[in-house]
């Protein structure tokens, strides 16, 4: 998402994708060793759709995937996770006239590249059955499986139906699922620090990354509810919350996180490091 918003301004850069970049250099250099790790699964693509509606510059709209392999998901029961093999951070073309609309064209541009991708799994030996893709978006999953009635979406642009015919050819199959678990979430918008921290160890592999993914109650289901009991999802943010043991939370002193260095950049840091300035880091 830093990389896809900095790319976009390059040609006509500010003073605020000067401090993107700074931000985005200080997380690269907080965090050097990036890890993914893959686990033997059943080779089926998994693929999580999601789009920032008027998001991007020029009222356009971000969309955003994660593709995985794991097992065909089935309902209630947690997701089997594993390590990206492709994700999609980009800006639609075209402008959306609505969120529904942002979705489909997600939803189209991810199902481009899975149909890619299904076919070098073949070639590798993995025939796949139609590929899962979760959306959070009732009325995109609707359009696409064709369960509810398409009186006003032919304003949508033509391309995005094309959906469809995947759908009736069984190349895919769409779910809903609410938006706190969908893994597609994180590329397509601009998100806290907090945020940054909390959803990391889904990402990239930690001391603390799960393997399965909890599933979220849908919206109907906490209709009315102040708060659920036992619910593993925080309020308003993506992903459940991991719980470990207090010392494997702890920050080692000689490489300060990320929310510490916030206000500071990472050259002054370098600087407090060869000087031998005390205190720098932990101010």
């Amino acid at each position: 998402m830093a990389l896809s918003e900095i790319s976009s301004q390059q040609s006509a850069p500010t003073e605020m994708t000067n401090l993107r970049v700074d931000t985005f250099l200080d997380y690269m250099w907080t965090h050097p060793d990036a890890v993914i790790r893959y686990r033997a699964s059943d080779m089926i693509l998994n693929v999580h759709s999601d789009a920032s509606y008027l998001s991007a510059p020029q009222a356009r709209s971000r969309a955003g995937g994660y593709f995985f392999l794991g097992s065909l998901p089935k309902d209630g029961d947690p997701i089997k996770l594993n390590g990206a093999i492709h994700i999609t951070c980009t800006i639609l073309k075209l402008v959306a006239a609505s969120a529904a609309e942002a979705e489909l064209g997600a939803l189209f541009l991810n199902a481009q590249e899975a149909k890619v991708l299904r076919l070098t799994l073949a070639e590798l030996g993995h025939p796949q059955p139609p590929t899962p893709i979760h959306s959070d978006n009732t009325t995109a999953v609707g359009i696409v499986n064709n369960t509810i009635k398409r009186q006003r979406s032919r304003a949508m642009e033509m391309r995005y139906f094309w959906l469809l015919d995947g759908k009736t050819q069984k190349y895919f199959k769409f779910y809903y699922q609410p938006g706190q678990e969908n893994l597609g979430d994180y590329p397509s918008k601009h998100h806290t620090a907090d945020i940054h921290q909390h959803v990391r160890p889904y990402y990239v592999h930690t001391d603390k990354s799960p393997t399965h993914l909890l599933r979220a109650l849908k919206p109907s289901i906490r209709r009315g509810c102040a708060e659920i009991l036992g619910d593993p999802y925080p309020k308003k943010s993506p992903l459940p919350c991991i719980h470990v043991g207090p010392s494997r939370l702890t920050v080692s002193p000689s490489l300060p996180n990320h929310r510490i260095l916030g206000h500071q950049s990472r050259i002054l840091n370098r600087l407090s490091t060869t000087t031998n300035t005390p205190g720098m880091a932990r101010q």
